[in-house]
């Protein structure tokens, strides 16, 4: 997961100081689990979030956005993994019982995640008195809007959405409409259960939408206003994408996987340029490279990839593609296009191109992104 799920503070904003704390409480731990309270001294009155960590950050790599949450003053509660089973063998009833003696100190409390952590957020959050921010919520051991991969690695164990009672927390879900895993997932088990929740559509940010909002600066002070219950920035996704590194490799990957490679080439430059140390633009420049059989290229890429994340799966498998590319046979196409746009550490999850249900605007987008490249670079 990128550091930006930490929600860092944008360059030229004064940090919070930090806050002086003691060692965390803990407040259930298991061979599976741990949750900890982290609670700064005369915390009591403070807002209360309820962190998860995404998919593949697990104990003892520090919890997700505790020490940005900490410096605005909040108690952080962090519910953390020993490995990676989707939080599957913790039950809502061992994590009310954990979390319940801190609940009723401070008067707000919120709960807070991206990818697997959102849809965490929404599921142990479901029954408290709470408001949940999840970002791109997915959980990929899901029966029907799981992965395939993912799913042999672990059983879906949790109470499923549908016929539950309806949610006691109020969530705000943002997620790009685009990704197909996200949106098959939001629109046919969120929705419907979250009527009252605010559903944030952020077209083309790609999963999860936490990097997107990073790049822009948006994160970081959308939090601080939900932690210190002020209105939220207003997000002007069209004037400000043009700052995101995300964006620019979405719309990459978007074309490499609809073959229009000098577009999809010119792209994914552009995000390299705003941000090097970015995984994912290094793979779709992989993928791009190795749609053109441009091999040298392809792998040199994606051995760069491999040093933001060396156990990624996809990049792994792309790389031994590209390898056997330069020493024999072209990899096929059909299966070196199968990148999708999703977090580091996620498993291949799609054939080639957009999902057959999805809504007919790829073409009229690339065609519009060819025409406006060509018209500057001339």
């Amino acid at each position: 997961m990128s550091r930006a799920a930490q929600a860092p503070v944008p360059q030229g904003t004064a940090q919070p100081p930090v806050v002086p704390q003691a060692e965390p409480r803990i407040l259930l731990e298991d061979e599976h689990s741990r949750i900890e309270w982290h609670h700064p001294p005369g915390g009591e009155s403070r807002p209360l979030v309820i962190t998860f960590d995404p998919l593949m950050h697990l104990v003892p790599r520090p919890a997700f956005g505790v020490d940005f949450l900490l410096r605005l003053g909040a108690q952080v509660i962090a519910v953390r993994r020993k490995s990676e089973h989707f939080y599957q063998p913790l039950s809502r009833e061992a994590f009310t019982a954990a979390v319940r003696p801190c609940l009723h100190l401070p008067e707000r409390v919120l709960a807070y995640g991206s990818s697997l952590g959102a849809y965490a957020a929404l599921y142990y959050a479901h029954d408290l008195d709470a408001e949940v921010i999840a970002l791109s919520p997915r959980v990929s051991v899901h029966p029907v809007y799981g992965n395939k991969a993912w799913q042999e690695r672990a059983a879906f164990l949790h109470e499923p959405f549908e016929g539950q009672r309806a949610p006691q927390c109020r969530a705000v879900i943002a997620y790009d409409p685009y990704e197909a895993i996200d949106r098959r997932f939001i629109d046919a088990c969120l929705r419907p259960h979250f009527q009252a929740a605010r559903f944030l559509r952020v077209p083309f940010t790609g999963h999860p939408t936490t990097q997107f909002f990073s790049d822009i600066g948006h994160l970081a002070p959308w939090i601080r206003a939900v932690v210190a219950d002020r209105p939220a920035p207003e997000l002007d996704r069209r004037r400000q994408r043009r700052r995101s590194t995300t964006y620019y490799q979405v719309l990459a990957d978007l074309c490499a996987r609809r073959g229009r490679l000098a577009v999809a080439d010119v792209l994914v430059e552009r995000s390299l340029a705003l941000r090097d140390r970015h995984m994912l633009a290094h793979r779709t420049r992989g993928l791009v490279k190795t749609l053109q059989q441009d091999w040298e290229a392809a792998v040199a890429s994606l051995e760069r990839a491999l040093e933001f994340d060396p156990a990624d799966p996809l990049t792994l498998s792309m790389l031994e593609k590209a390898r056997r590319g330069r020493h024999g046979p072209p990899a096929p196409v059909a299966q070196a296009a199968a990148a999708p746009t999703s977090c580091a550490g996620s498993a291949p999850a799609a054939p080639a191109g957009p999902p057959a249900d999805s809504p007919p605007w790829s073409r009229r987008l690339i065609d519009g992104l060819q025409g406006l490249l060509g018209r500057r670079r001339t």
